[in-house]
């Protein structure tokens, strides 16, 4: 649903808007302190926008990715990746090696770029990881 809405306390920080946006639905927001780091110092207004459009914008001034958690229980949305601490062992053998087409459109070598730049790995597996888990 996309609504309109204002954040008119110029005390708040980007991460006290996230949180304020997200209570609505009864979802959490995990960030980093960096959100909190300082106020806005200006009003924020929600622009027809849904509330997720409304964090996606709020978190790219910090360059922040956003995506939802839903294996830890109850509604979450993280800004930023956190880390688990969790290590997670992948067999070796089940994975695919490519160059990304970006490698490409960049003009490739001759442009400067190296194709390690550009490597994807893709690993199938069918276990539950989280985001921010290492391999």
């Amino acid at each position: 649903m996309y609504k309109r809405c204002s954040y008119q306390d110029i005390t708040m920080t980007y991460g006290q808007v996230i949180s304020q946006a997200l209570a609505a639905s009864g979802t959490a927001a995990v960030y980093s302190g960096q959100l909190d780091a300082a106020p806005i110092g200006m009003p924020v207004v929600q622009y027809q926008e849904t509330d997720w459009e409304f964090v996606r914008r709020m978190a790219s001034r910090f360059g922040q990715s956003v995506y939802p958690e839903p294996s830890t229980g109850g509604a979450k949305v993280y800004l930023g990746i956190p880390e688990t601490g969790d290590v997670c062992k992948l067999e070796e053998t089940g994975y695919t090696a490519r160059v990304d087409r970006r490698f490409y459109k960049a003009g490739g070598e001759e442009a400067g770029y190296s194709r390690g730049q550009f490597s994807i790995y893709e690993v199938e597996n069918w276990e539950d990881y989280r985001v921010g888990d290492r391999t």
